[in-house]
């Protein structure tokens, strides 16, 4: 059985020369079953290959995690590489012919001509988060348009599990977005099985405003092991995001630079007797949501990394996973930025 890496993040660890190779082939095993073309796939190995080579030959090891991704009609593949080196010139790193190894020093200016979008943070001593995205475009797509929502998310299982008992979901809709965040009680397959019930109903209930939808998924999670969920809903022509939450998913807008929490009650959905009640926020172009589970501290401030609050959501996503998770529970964040 196949991961779903919309729903799922696989994480490669890069140690050695020996594990760039099996980064390639999982990278395009995952192409393979986007269904992308082998023209396509060609180019996810070679910017696999290069991310997870300059893991192995420059940053002392690192991870590579791959998730699927959408823009608009065409699908994607994202390639992340996670470091805890020492920062690099990512300028001067990404031209051709530049090396600090010896090397040609054509691999990360390959990366940069491959993938159809290249978003990039480092910090002296602090490590770098490197994101190629690579897509299988529609019939006559000329170029991928800007979304009005920019969306990352990275969803890892806890070491020696397969499946992740968090799961996540953000559905777009006219004027607005709504989001889903679940993490299982405990984590395997019967936590995964409650999420997956989260997001199934969430995905059945269009139009249900962020209290409606979390009384909606307390009811239809009894049968499982049950789960804390936090549901939010943008409305963007009023700036307001609506928020309702039981358990212990955590939620955030910041407004450059403060973030503001979201109010998240006591209990466990689908085994809760905890009223369902909402809060509303102001929310406006270009603040940024962040939503985790506990496989994350919450003990996090994005002011230590200057300028990061200004990057694009995955690459957010993977600073805040790379620092702060606990390393002992399954480990889930979401990033949104409405675009003005």
């Amino acid at each position: 059985m196949e991961i779903d890496l919309f729903r799922q993040s696989l994480a490669i660890t890069v140690k050695q020369q020996h594990d760039v190779g099996d980064a390639r082939r999982q990278a395009m095993n995952a192409g393979k079953n986007l269904s992308f073309d082998e023209t396509v796939n060609g180019r996810v190995g070679i910017v696999a290959t290069e991310l997870a080579g300059n893991l192995a030959k420059h940053a002392g090891g690192g991870t590579i995690i791959l998730r699927a991704v959408r823009a608009g009609e065409a699908r994607g593949l994202e390639i992340m590489s996670l470091d805890d080196g020492p920062g690099m010139d990512l300028q001067r790193c990404f031209e051709d012919g530049y090396s600090t190894a010896g090397s040609p020093g054509t691999g990360l200016g390959a990366v940069k001509r491959l993938a159809d979008r290249l978003e990039t943070y480092s910090l002296h001593g602090k490590g770098s988060v490197l994101v190629a995205q690579v897509f299988t475009p529609p019939t006559e797509m000329q170029a991928l348009k800007p979304e009005a929502y920019d969306i990352g998310a990275i969803c890892l299982p806890v070491v020696g599990e397969r499946l992740c008992g968090d799961g996540w979901r953000v559905r777009e809709r006219e004027n607005g977005v709504d989001i889903v965040v679940s993490d299982g009680l405990g984590h395997g397959p019967l936590a995964a099985e409650a999420s997956d019930v989260a997001l199934d109903t969430f995905d059945r209930k269009p139009g249900q405003d962020a209290q409606g939808l979390l009384e909606a998924l307390n009811a239809a999670m009894r049968p499982t092991r049950g789960a804390a969920v936090m549901t939010a809903s943008l409305d963007a022509a009023q700036g307001r995001l609506t928020s309702a939450g039981i358990g212990n998913i955590a939620g955030y807008v910041m407004t450059v630079p403060k973030a503001k929490g979201l109010v998240s009650m006591n209990g466990i959905v689908g085994h809760s007797n905890a009223r369902v009640k909402a809060f509303s926020t102001d929310c406006g172009p270009n603040d940024v949501l962040i939503f985790h589970s506990d496989g994350l501290t919450t003990h996090w401030k994005l002011e230590e990394f200057p300028g990061l609050a200004h990057r694009a959501p995955s690459v957010i996503a993977g600073v805040m996973y790379k620092h702060f998770q606990r390393g002992r529970d399954d480990a889930t964040v979401v990033v949104v930025i409405r675009r003005a």
